[in-house]
């Protein structure tokens, strides 16, 4: 599955690797998180895609909605 990124996340993280601060990743290394994107191609047995996002199911966040303040996700 080929995936058209059409945004993507950096934080504080990210930045400070830019800068030379921290430690050196391996090259190639690609900053950022929280991908969003299209399905621009499928390829081979692929029969579905799923939304990997887990959560407790049991805080307040967790119950309404709330993703941005979730307690435990994984």
């Amino acid at each position: 599955m080929l995936i058209q990124v059409m945004a993507c996340g950096i934080d504080g993280t990210d930045l400070k690797l830019l800068d030379g601060f921290g430690y050196v990743p391996d090259l190639p290394f690609i900053v950022g998180h929280g991908i969003a994107g299209i399905v621009a191609e499928v390829r081979g047995h692929v029969i579905a895609l799923a939304y990997n996002f887990t959560t407790c199911g049991e805080c307040f966040p967790c119950l309404t909605s709330s993703r941005a303040t979730l307690r435990k996700h994984g």
